[in-house]
């Protein structure tokens, strides 16, 4: 009895000590999700500056994951709701917001690439001697411009000369013998033979001083091509061969642009593609053509060559001057394209605000879109809007879906 009586008294002290210590303290973290939602603001901040920085970040995201998918459900609700009812926002009635309001547009858009060339000469000949001999006149003078059918150079021709007057006096020998052998023949005195051979002396003297004085009208030369002097390679007094060069010459009304593209470009150009040509040192920029391309790829570098003619008044133009060439890549008609800053993304993807009229209000409307390339500062947008639709444009970011609007002008 009385070992009964001291186990009920041991009992009674321990349960009272139990009772007089402390209750432990528990953290958020460990506490019902749905408790801590329910706190007060006041109660929730105590809470949370108590916690470690780490503790902190674990409990945003458990709040992030439990209102992920309820987002996603609330969303799903009223994107059926607002299907029956456009005004409707999901939260208390706001006032009309005040927006600046622009239009979409549908144009042309066009892409281009860059690459770099430089400046060629198209034509680039030499003068040649054509005959031999000394120089005893010389026309070329570097850096003036040579036109066909100025005079070149005339070499000395005393020799041709001299050659052709002794042929003239065997001529006049020649023909006096023919005579009479001729009148000879007539009387039959003489042979025949005699009389071929004077008239074969006299042909033959006839084609020779011919010859001469064909190769004499040779040794004054004048210009069959047209060009700027560059260099001159001989001076009066000099001896020429037939076929020497004297003087090189560049013609540059018309010059060629040469550029490379990289292998990937080679389906985007073709011949007779237009083109922008911009000469950054003189600040010109001039239209051209594509007039060839090259036939291979360099192995090296896996590009290949471009060229362009075109026009060059003044000869403004030099030979290795840099040129930037501006080609299309893409085009498209009738595309339609929105400020690229008006676009937004959410769970569901890119969508954009617009103005829907709904009995005698406006509304911002919510527009889910598809976008392609971005140009400057305007995107293509391929699904989602026809082009006619009024955008809202400032004061986008501080709407809902359904918020009634007023359009300013500033």
């Amino acid at each position: 009895m009385k070992n009964i009586q001291y186990i009920a008294s041991l009992l009674i002290i321990i349960l009272s000590f139990a009772a007089c210590k402390p209750k432990e303290k528990v953290g958020l973290l460990d506490r019902p999700l749905s408790e801590v939602m329910n706190m007060n603001t006041q109660q929730l901040t105590k809470e949370v500056e108590g916690m470690t920085l780490a503790e902190k970040k674990k409990l945003a995201a458990e709040f992030k994951g439990f209102l992920k998918p309820t987002e996603l459900k609330i969303n799903q609700i009223e994107k059926i709701i607002r299907a029956e009812d456009a005004s409707y926002t999901g939260e208390k009635q706001k006032k009309s917001k005040l927006v600046t309001l622009t239009k979409a547009a549908v144009k042309d858009v066009e892409t281009f690439f860059e690459a770099t060339g430089t400046v060629n000469s198209k034509d680039d000949t030499q003068v040649m001697a054509e005959t031999t001999g000394r120089i005893t006149r010389l026309g070329l003078v570097e850096d003036r411009y040579l036109s066909k059918g100025d005079f070149v150079m005339s070499v000395d021709d005393e020799t041709v000369k001299r050659s052709i007057s002794e042929l003239e006096t065997q001529l006049e020998l020649a023909k006096t013998v023919l005579e009479k052998r001729d009148r000879l023949w007539a009387q039959n005195i003489g042979t025949e033979i005699e009389l071929i051979q004077a008239k074969s002396s006299v042909e033959a003297l006839v084609k020779s001083i011919a010859t001469a004085q064909s190769n004499l009208d040779k040794f004054t030369q004048n210009a069959t091509v047209s060009g700027t002097i560059e260099n001159v390679f001989v001076n009066e007094g000099e001896m020429v061969m037939a076929g020497s060069p004297l003087a090189s010459v560049i013609n540059l009304s018309t010059v060629t642009v040469e550029a490379e593209l990289v292998e990937a470009y080679l389906s985007k150009v073709k011949r007779g593609d237009k083109v922008m040509v911009e000469f950054p040192s003189l600040g010109i920029e001039r239209k051209a053509s594509i007039t060839d391309i090259g036939s291979r790829i360099d192995a090296g570098s896996r590009s290949f060559t471009i060229e362009m003619d075109i026009s060059n008044p003044g000869n403004k133009l030099k030979p290795n001057i840099l040129a930037m060439v501006k080609l299309r890549e893409t085009f498209i008609k009738d595309a339609i394209v929105v400020p690229t800053n008006l676009i937004q993304n959410d769970f569901g993807g890119e969508y954009i605000y617009i103005v829907e009229a709904v009995e005698d209000k406006q509304i911002a409307k919510k527009v889910s879109i598809k976008t392609g390339e971005v140009i400057s500062n305007e995107t293509i947008v391929t699904e989602g809007l026809t082009g006619s639709e009024t955008l809202i444009d400032k004061g986008y970011r501080n709407i809902v879906e359904g918020q009634p609007i007023e359009a300013s002008s500033k």
